[in-house]
Parts: structure tokens; C-alpha cells; sequence
């Protein structure tokens, strides 16, 4: 049994049946009937089985599957050899036959994908960790997952802000044109070390802002973004192929609303900051 959901609100369902006895026309053809009457769409496809010997589990397709993985390789600007060796190297000592090798990006090698095939005893959350771990030190992304129905119904893409989808760090433009980015770089630079938590952190950055005036700044902010290269390309590809988007920051919800908008996102997520309802200021 095979299930999806469909984007229009619609599933699809897939069954394997099997005739132990008589012919099996009748009963297709009370299938096909039963599933018009209740305004089902159906295909069938009719296979005739010969009996050689008794299958194993070895032989049944749920096996073949049940430990396939799909490993993700990005490193930018390319993919190292030292990467690729990393990763074939740990394939090779633990025995994991590869299914097959794609190359996801377009001029150069900077991404891969690898669809393996675990063997008995190894269990794919420990091989997982070693991967991600040699990745880190090496400084790629890699992404393990199980090659089932389930890694194609994820329909929805969320991404940070702050130094992703732009390339600057929206509390520190702020700091700029207040006039206190020497005290919030201490700041941040303070919980970087561990000193405070980010909640303490941002709070006593934000209290540098007190006084001056939300819209005034958060335009200027706007005006000046610099969008990641690439940004726009991307989030125009997945929502062609029908992906709900949305961004979700630690950072300022009107600029998380302008990221959205200039990146045809569907939702953004961010701090609010408080404004004096009659002065139009910061409260801090």
C-alpha cells in the first residue's frame, strides 16, 4: 500500500492485490464499479505471476527499500575532493552499496546527491552522526534522510533572515543610523562568549534604540537590504513547484514583512518591536 496527499486537497492510493484462488476478472470488474460509483479515478495494472519457488524476504521489494537513504552533499563554492573522499571513505568502511550518484548543481560541483543501501546491522541514526560530524570539520552541509514517500510531502520551506536571506544583520543597521553600534556589537559580541542569553541580549540592545523614531529607521533599513545572490531565484523555483514559504527570524518583523514581500514569501514571523502610539518613538 502506497499513500500521497495531492497539492489540490485530493490522495492518491495505491494497492498490490493478489487472486489466491479463481480468476480474477470478476473481481476487478466489481472494483471498477464500486470505485465509479463513488467517483474514484482508478488504473489498474494486471500482472500474471508464475510460482517458481517460495520468496524470501531478501527478494521482496519492502526490503530492498527499507534501508535505502538518500544523502545530500552541498559545499560552496565546490565540493572539495577532500569532502568527497570523507564521504565515500565512510561509505566504503561500513560497508554501504551506492544505488546511485546525481549531481544537483548546474556550472560547478556543489551539490551531490547519493542514494545508498544500508546493510543488516548498521543503524542509520549512527551512521547519520559520523556523517554529520565529518562534514562539520570539513565545512559542508550534508542532510541524510530515508528514501520513502515521506521525504517528497514536505511541502513547506522555512528560512532564517539575518545573514540568509540578506546579508546583514538587521539589528546592527539599526545600531548604525541610531548612532549606538559600537555599544550593541559589545553586546553581541558579549553573548557571543556566553555571557548573557539571547533573550538578555536583545533586550538590552533594543533598550539602545529608545527614543528615536520606529518608522524612520526601519525605511531606511528597507531601502538598504542586500539580498543574498540567489535568494530571489530560489524562492521563485519552489514556489513554481508549489511550496508554501516562510521566513522566521530572531530579528524585526517589518523587515521580515519586506523580505517576504520582495521574495513573494507567504509568511513572516519576527520580534515587535514598541512604539509610542502618539509619538511614533521606540519605547525601548
Amino acid at each position: 500500500v502506497r499513500q500521497c496527499s495531492l497539492q489540490d486537497g485530493g490522495m492518491c492510493l495505491g494497492l498490490e492485490l493478489r487472486c489466491k484462488d479463481g480468476p480474477s476478472q470478476p473481481i476487478l470488474k466489481d472494483l471498477l464499479f464500486e470505485c465509479h460509483r463513488h467517483g474514484f479515478h482508478i488504473s489498474l495494472d494486471e500482472q500474471v505471476s508464475h510460482v517458481t519457488s517460495p520468496k524470501g524476504p531478501a527478494s521482496c521489494w519492502q526490503h530492498y527499500f527499507h534501508e535505502r537513504h538518500v544523502i545530500t552533499l552541498v559545499q560552496r563554492p565546490v565540493i572539495q575532493g577532500e569532502c568527497l573522499k570523507m564521504m565515500f571513505g565512510l561509505l566504503s568502511e561500513h560497508n554501504v552499496n551506492i544505488v546511485k550518484i546525481e549531481r544537483l548543481s548546474v556550472s560547478v560541483l556543489a551539490a551531490v546527491q547519493v542514494t545508498v543501501n544500508l546493510p543488516a546491522g548498521l543503524e542509520g541514526s549512527d551512521f547519520q552522526t559520523k556523517l554529520l560530524k565529518s562534514s562539520r570539520a570539513l565545512g559542508a552541509d550534508i542532510a541524510f534522510q530515508r528514501d520513502n514517500v515521506d521525504r517528497w510531502m514536505r511541502r513547506l520551506i522555512v528560512f532564517d533572515m539575518d545573514s540568509t536571506l540578506i546579508q546583514q544583520e538587521v539589528i546592527d543597521e539599526l545600531a548604525k543610523l541610531a548612532g549606538v553600534e559600537k555599544k550593541v556589537k559589545e553586546l553581541t559580541e558579549s553573548a557571543m562568549r556566553g555571557e548573557l542569553n539571547f533573550f538578555e541580549s536583545l533586550k538590552a540592545r533594543v533598550a539602545l534604540l529608545k527614543g528615536h523614531n520606529a518608522e524612520e529607521l526601519f525605511s531606511k533599513v528597507k531601502a538598504n537590504l542586500v539580498f543574498t545572490p540567489g535568494a530571489q531565484k530560489l524562492c521563485r523555483a519552489l514556489k513554481k513547484l508549489g511550496y508554501k514559504m516562510a521566513v522566521i527570524s530572531g530579528g524585526f518583523q517589518p523587515v521580515a514583512e519586506e523580505v517576504q514581500r520582495h521574495l513573494g514569501l507567504d509568511y513572516a514571523f519576527a520580534n515587535t518591536l514598541e512604539v509610542d502610539e502618539h509619538t511614533g518613538l521606540l519605547t525601548g
